[in-house]
């Protein structure tokens, strides 16, 4: 099925100087040719039956070992169907009607979307740097009492503004001492061009912060689903 904006964009590629279609965040790449050939061949061997609510013990075992850092557990890893879906199962464990999640601004349009739709209240929070410098400060400032989760995306979706490791500490510590939980999505960590990834060794806040990733983006995997 087509969309409006489909014929919009084939319109504007009449024109000449052609076009990228951004609409749907969709990768312009093929998935490397490793993973077709796994995908092939697990498609091979189909497996009947419900598995496990974390997802296959295999997966995770690899998934554990592809992320790193040296406090990385297959016991705190979940697979769930898309980053979406892990987005809402952490704020519907998070949210309360009447809590309150702060994300950036702009953000994702999904996360004001998820929170209202469990009975919270999104707070936005301007990106004032590129980096989210001092961005920590005004998240302080906009918390109050029904507080519960700061969703954050770096790089962000659709700024791609990349929180720098020490403001993403101050954030965690900030979280830490408020009692909020800090969701990181991580969607496109993959296209990070500035060799300052993000530091393995911030996971020291793993009893605040929870990061999602996602294959959709980085292997260019988007609708595939796998559990």
């Amino acid at each position: 099925m087509k969309r409006a904006l489909d014929g919009v964009i084939a319109r504007l590629a009449e024109f000449g100087g052609g076009s990228i279609d951004l609409l749907v965040g969709e990768p312009c790449f093929e998935p490397p040719a490793a993973v077709l050939k796994a995908f092939r061949n697990a498609a091979g061997e189909p497996v009947s039956g419900y598995g496990p609510p974390a997802g296959i013990a295999e997966l995770r075992s690899v998934l554990t070992e592809w992320i790193g850092g040296p406090e990385t557990d297959p016991d705190r890893l979940v697979v769930t169907h898309g980053a979406k879906g892990g987005l809402l199962a952490l704020l519907a464990s998070s949210v309360e009607p009447g809590d309150e999640v702060v994300h950036p601004l702009p953000c994702y349009p999904a996360y004001p979307v998820m929170v209202r739709r469990l009975g919270g209240v999104p707070v936005g929070v301007p990106e004032p740097e590129p980096d989210f410098g001092g961005w920590t400060e005004a998240v302080a400032a906009a918390m109050g009492e029904r507080t519960r989760a700061i969703v954050l995306s770096s790089p962000s979706n659709p700024s791609g503004s990349a929180a720098a490791t020490a403001e993403l500490a101050a954030l965690v510590a900030t979280c830490r001492e408020r009692g909020v939980r800090l969701i990181l999505d991580e969607a496109y960590a993959a296209f990070r061009f500035d060799n300052g990834a993000f530091d393995p060794g911030i996971d020291r806040g793993l009893d605040t912060m929870v990061r999602v990733g996602s294959a959709s983006k980085s292997l260019a995997i988007p609708g595939w689903r796998m559990g």
